[in-house]
This record gives C-alpha cells, structure tokens and sequence, in this order.
C-alpha cells in the first residue's frame, strides 16, 4: 500500500529520531528474495548476509549500504550439521534439538521493543519470498510474519521429527520479522518490502525475486509439474502487481537494477543422473546440444528430464520472465526507462561444466581451481553451496560484479573473486559427506521444499 505523504513522512520522522543515518533517500535498497540477501546452502548467518551480492556491489561501487546483521544463524548452520554428522556427533534428534535451541533465543531477541540497535536495513531480501509476499502484508510484514512464526512454532514443538511445513514457516517468519523491523517498532510491524520502499524513497532500488514462483520447485524436484508449471505461469501477473505496488515509491528512484531468473539447466541441482556428467556418454539429441541423455533432481533425489526438455524448460523459464519484466516495466509508469535488467544466466553461462564449460579459475590458498556447476562435494569445488540451489560466495560475487556495473557502470571489476573465494569454507575446509543422500534427506530437504525456498 502507498503511504499517505503525510503519514509517510511523520513515520520517517521517527524513524529519523531513533535512527536516522541514510534512513531516508538512501542510495541503496534490496528488496526481493535469497537471490540477494546472501543464503547459501540453505543458511542465512552474519558471515553470509555481510557478504551478499548487493553489498559486494555496493562495496564496488562506492555506495554506502546497511546489511542485515545477525546474532546468529537462522535456525541452523547446514554446513557445520553436515560437520556434526560427519563426526558422529548429531543425528536427526539432536539436530532438532538444536533448532529448538535456536529458536527459542530467537523468540526471545524477537518478542518485543528493542531500546538499541539498527532500527532498519537497506538489504530486505527475505529467503524463500515469492513476488506477491512483497506486497502481501499478511505474509510479508514483521506482523503477518510474528503470526505466522508464532503457530509453526507451536505445530513444530507438538510434531516430531522435521516437519518440513512448519521449518519453512519458522525460518520466514524469524527472518521477515528480524529484516523487516529489528527494532520490534509497532510502527513498522505492518510495512511490507515495498511499503518500505515507499516509505524511504531510495535513489537506486535492486530487485531479485520470482524464482520462488515454481521455477525453483521444478528444478529441485528434476521435473515440471502441472503445481509448478501453473505457479510460473502466473509470474507476469504477479510482477505486474509489484509494479503497480512499487510505482508511487520509485518517484524519485534514479536507476532500477532487476535481476533475472536463474536458467533451469545451469543450476547444480538439475544434474545429468549420474554424479559426474564424464561418467556418462552424451545425448545424441540434436534438439538439446550438448545436453546430457537424462537429468535429475539432485536434492529431492528424484524426477527424470530428457536434454531435450531441460532445453525446453530453459527457454520456456526465459519466455516467461521476458513477460513479466514487460508486465513489470508498464506497470511502474515513467520508472520503467530507469530499469537495467542484469541476467544471471549470461553471467554463469561460461562456467557451465555440465555442458562443456572451463569453470572459473580462482585461487585458494595456494591451489588454482576451475570453479563451476557441478555438484558440490570436497573432491569437486563450485560455485554452489551443499544445498545446489544457492550460490556459494564466489558464485555470489560473480553476481555481486554484474550488479555493480548495472549500479555504477564501471565498477563491477572491484569485486574480488578470488577475494570471494578465499572467504569462502567450501572452498578449502568443505565438510565429509559421509552419505550425501542420507544427509540431505535426513537434515537439508526440509528446508527446501516444493513450495517455498
């Protein structure tokens, strides 16, 4: 909702009063989803928000920006599990005692007022969001999200095991409520991402979001489903209402940088069915190039695609996101010529080792790798965390390059990759899999499920 100019600005007021600093015009916002707020095999922490590819490219670009900072992960660390499994030292039951212990330090840190700390972020990206929990207050909010927190949690601790259901609602409503008001303000608690943006009126705005929309869920699961296909196809739809939302706050936004869709066949976790594609001849399909014979959905361990439909689904996932950015440019009125679209498959195209790419070259200590899309284990290094969704921080800085240039053209080669990479710990400490399948089944795939993240 658009705030009434007076409301607005006795809001900003106060906010000014608690925190002022850049609150109001900053030069720098991010809304969206985990495309932006720097989540990596399926965690969110401090070391990963602080390194998000919006602040890289601020960092580059000279632009002063506010990340979300974090006392601790939210809910779990899935790379230090996989340590602990490897180890000996968890199990499922200890693994949900440990996000029972989480979550009651964040119930405590969330359960009201705060007299101290940053009062606002500039990074609103919400891990697992779909376009419409931008505007959505009832889903969207710090209050929807308390609500929604406030009965998983509830379902979670009656359950047993992992439900699944309730560890997304947790994570989204710790997260929401946490980026979207840390000072617990009750004048904030019914601002969604975009009410924010209305209510601060930055000078430049990225947008990541859309991917939660289905495409992700398809390509977890290795396969298009009527539930996913449908969810897409109403992408343009859904961007056309984000535009008609975002419009009365981007009056004096100066540049709009929107960040694309991920291209299905590149993502890690859409994998030829065995674990390395050099095990494997290639498909004999002149309509799917150098495509292999048949993928699979790495995570959920199922599905069955042929080369040729991951090249349809390829093309049919940029067909759809070319409709909403059109759908998204008429709704925003005299702000759409200040839109500069940044496409993450044209970035990690030339790292495409399923398909014959050479991989990044990076160095990490002392070791020269060729980092790319292959599935992630400590004897092959890429550009993805242990969940194959999520880019891990190189592959995030790569992203965090193109934003910069689209920010401040120019930039973009002050992002450090090999920085990136060195910072890494999948890069040069990755933890055992013991038995990967056994791991993600038992520990990661609830936070991945077909609907959400």
């Amino acid at each position: 909702m658009a705030l009434e100019p007076a409301a607005r600005s006795a809001l900003a007021e106060m906010i000014d009063a608690i925190d002022g600093r850049g609150f109001r015009s900053p030069e720098l916002m991010v809304i969206g989803d985990n495309a932006l707020n720097g989540m990596s095999s399926a965690t969110l922490d401090g070391r990963r928000a602080a390194a998000a590819p919006p602040v890289l490219a601020a960092a580059a670009a000279g632009l002063p920006i506010r990340p979300v900072t974090l006392p601790r992960a939210v809910l779990a660390d899935m790379e230090q599990a996989c340590r602990d499994l490897a180890a000996g030292a968890l199990n499922v039951a200890g693994f949900r005692e440990r996000i029972l212990g989480d979550l009651a330090l964040w119930e405590a840190d969330l359960a009201g007022p705060k007299a101290e700390g940053p009062a606002w972020f500039d990074v609103l990206a919400i891990s697992g969001a779909a376009v419409a929990d931008l505007t959505d207050a009832a889903s969207g909010s710090a209050g929807g999200a308390r609500r929604m927190l406030a009965g998983a949690a509830k379902r979670f601790r009656a359950a047993a095991g992992l439900p699944g259901d309730e560890l997304v609602e947790i994570h989204m409503g710790v997260e929401t409520v946490h980026t979207l008001n840390p000072r617990g303000l009750a004048e904030l608690d019914g601002l969604t991402q975009v009410d924010h943006v209305d209510l601060r009126r930055p000078k430049r705005l990225v947008i990541g979001v859309g991917q939660n929309d289905g495409l992700v869920s398809a390509i977890m699961a290795g396969k298009r489903i009527d539930v996913f296909d449908r969810r897409l196809a109403r992408l343009p739809e859904a961007m056309r209402r984000l535009g008609e939302a975002l419009a009365p706050g981007l009056e004096e936004t100066q540049r709009v940088v929107l960040l694309g869709l991920p291209r299905p066949g590149l993502v890690a976790n859409l994998r030829p069915k065995t674990l390395h594609p050099d095990e494997q001849d290639p498909g004999r399909d002149p309509k799917a190039r150098d495509h292999w014979r048949r993928y699979v959905g790495f995570l959920a361990m199922r599905g069955d695609m042929t080369g040729r439909e991951v090249v349809e689904f390829d093309a049919h996932a940029a067909e759809t996101w070319r409709k909403a950015v059109e759908a998204f440019r008429g709704a925003i009125g005299r702000a759409a010529d200040r839109v500069i679209e940044v496409d993450p498959a044209a970035v990690l195209a030339p790292y495409d080792q399923k398909h014959g790419g050479a991989g990044l070259p990076v160095d990490v200590g002392g070791r020269r790798l060729a980092l790319g899309n292959l599935i992630t284990d400590p004897e092959t290094p890429g550009l993805y965390g242990i969940d194959n969704l999520n880019l891990n921080g190189a592959g995030q800085a790569l992203i965090a390059r193109a934003l910069a240039d689209a920010l401040v053209p120019g930039t973009g080669d002050a992002v450090d990759i090999d920085a990136a990479a060195r910072a890494e710990p999948l890069l040069h400490d990755a933890p055992p899999l013991l038995n990967p399948a056994a791991f993600l089944i038992s520990l990661l795939s609830p936070f991945v499920t077909f609907e959400r993240i």
